[in-house]
């Protein structure tokens, strides 16, 4: 059941059943029933995805293979996810902080997609989200197992922020600044990792990847 109080229907959702911050996947058919000890099969754009669901409804295995040429097997390993709340939105369960946490303070999970920084008083203010199970940008049969943390994220005004700019294959150019140094500099940037935060939660260090 959903936090709407709903029941969850023809979705693939990662679930910390016994609360200790790892998820399980789980699969809920058309009538809201948790598949257990079966074998799904995903197909799409050539590629075919076989998940083994056991009798607990854990998916604990998966076969793949993209045409004739490519195929790969192994282990579903739950995901570290910090406390949330599963919402519908705009037709799709969505994962958010539980209700009444304003924003996240990267406890558990490190890196996050951001949004444009704003001045929130004592601090500054970003949309997040936080990737749980990301399979990048073209994630093809495995995106309905794709999963994130829709959230917010505060960083405190002495924050250190290192901009980290791609110069090619594993060579990567760091520049150290001031938050406010780094706005002012107007760096367009998507994903940062957080590596130091207050009693607050608010960031206090963290890396920034520069887009160009």
């Amino acid at each position: 059941m959903t936090d709407d109080g709903d029941f969850a229907k023809n979705c693939w959702l990662w679930l910390d059943e016994n609360h200790d911050q790892k998820a399980e996947l789980y699969h809920f058919d058309a009538s809201g029933l948790m598949s257990k000890q079966t074998m799904l099969t995903l197909n799409g754009d050539g590629e075919t995805l076989c998940i083994n669901i056991d009798e607990n409804g854990i998916a604990n295995f998966y076969a793949y293979c993209a045409g004739a040429s490519w195929y790969t097997s192994d282990m579903i390993s739950p995901v570290l996810m910090p406390a949330y709340a599963i919402h519908m939105a705009n037709g799709q369960y969505c994962y958010y902080l539980p209700d009444g946490v304003p924003y996240y303070n990267f406890a558990e999970v490190k890196d996050s997609y951001i949004s444009e920084l704003t001045d929130y008083g004592p601090c500054y203010a970003a949309d997040a989200f936080i990737p749980i199970y990301h399979q990048g940008s073209a994630p093809g049969v495995w995106e309905p197992m794709e999963c994130g943390i829709i959230t917010n994220a505060r960083f405190a005004k002495n924050c250190l922020v290192t901009v980290s700019y791609y110069v090619g294959p594993g060579d990567n150019y760091d520049d150290v600044m001031s938050i406010s140094d780094f706005l002012a500099r107007h760096i367009d940037y998507n994903y940062m990792s957080v590596s130091a935060t207050d009693a607050n939660g608010y960031i206090t260090a963290c890396t920034m990847m520069a887009v160009e």
